[in-house]
């Protein structure tokens, strides 16, 4: 975290909006993971600010930072961290991020679970295992691309991950 200040505070002083940007958010998402999450939601709301208003590509990431601190407060709102985690994602989708489309889709695909919708769960984390719409068209304007990526093993490993976590919580034997 220390880093990470100091980055923000370098971008702060050295006027760049754009490394600012990326060094709120990432100081947003440890302070996060330290419990801090008063801290974080402002870190990453002031990145996500700065994105909007200079149209920067870190704001799908930015939403889903902010998304998993609404999920994480004690006064949890899931369903709002689900509207806001499903903005990151189709906004992920539309520019291509697929790492940011398959984080915000398992934790979409793991919040669906939690609220006891389990079939909903499971359906989001297969349609974005095979980087399909509700409707079966392709998410992504290069699905050959997007394939690769689901290809690699780590991204595999989260996704069968996640299903299983969805199966055990719906007792399915799939």
């Amino acid at each position: 975290v220390d880093l990470a200040t100091r980055a923000t505070d370098l971008a702060r002083t050295g006027k760049s909006l754009y490394v600012q940007a990326r060094a709120l958010g990432e100081l947003g998402s440890l302070q996060l993971v330290l419990g801090e999450k008063a801290k974080a939601r402002a870190s990453i709301e002031e990145a996500l600010r700065i994105d909007r208003l200079n149209r920067y590509d870190w704001e799908p990431r930015h939403l889903l930072y902010l998304a998993w601190v609404t999920g994480a407060e004690p006064d949890s709102n899931l369903d709002k961290a689900i509207e806001i985690a499903t903005s990151a994602r189709d906004l992920a989708s539309t520019k291509e991020e697929y790492l940011v489309f398959i984080q915000a889709s398992t934790f979409l695909g793991l919040a669906y679970v939690h609220n006891g919708q389990v079939n909903s769960g499971i359906q989001i984390l297969k349609q974005a295992q095979d980087g399909r719409s509700d409707h079966g068209g392709s998410l992504f304007q290069r699905p050959a691309t997007y394939q690769a990526a689901v290809a690699l093993p780590f991204v595999k490993v989260v996704f069968l991950e996640a299903l299983a976590m969805a199966y055990q919580a719906g007792q399915h034997s799939e």
